[in-house]
This record gives C-alpha cells, sequence and structure tokens, in this order.
C-alpha cells in the first residue's frame, strides 16, 4: 500500500504518467518546464539571500550589485 501511494502521489505532482495499457511512465518535461525546475533551486537561494540582506539592512541596490559582482567573478 505504502509504494502504491507514493506512485499516487509522484502521479498528481505531474513526475509520472499513467498510459494506456501499459505502466506507469516518468512523464517527458517540456522545453519550458525544464528551464523552471533548473531555475527553482536559484530562486530558492536567492530568497534566502533576500530575506538576509534585509535583515542586515543591505538595501536592494547594494544586494543587487554584489550578486552582479559575484556572477562576473565566477565565471
Amino acid at each position: 500500500m505504502t509504494i502504491s501511494k507514493a506512485y499516487g502521489l509522484l502521479e498528481r505532482e505531474g513526475v509520472l504518467e499513467r498510459r494506456r495499457g501499459q505502466t506507469l511512465v516518468v512523464r517527458a518535461l517540456a522545453a519550458g518546464e525544464q528551464q523552471i525546475n533548473k531555475l527553482e533551486p536559484l530562486r530558492q537561494h536567492l530568497a534566502s539571500a533576500a530575506v538576509l540582506a534585509r535583515q542586515l539592512g543591505i538595501s536592494r541596490e547594494q544586494a543587487l550589485k554584489l550578486f552582479r559582482e559575484t556572477l562576473s567573478s565566477s565565471s
């Protein structure tokens, strides 16, 4: 029953899809979905960084400047 629930959850989340006459298969992601999935971890880290910047009293302009500098220096 536990595995069945897990498969059901993955199907509701769109990870798996049920095809007629076949077992569950991993759903292929469209190009737009792949890009969104790539950006999500960055979005989560930036949200944490934004909270920290606010707590430290760092202005939006200073935070953006620091992010741009960090992007430039890491390439």
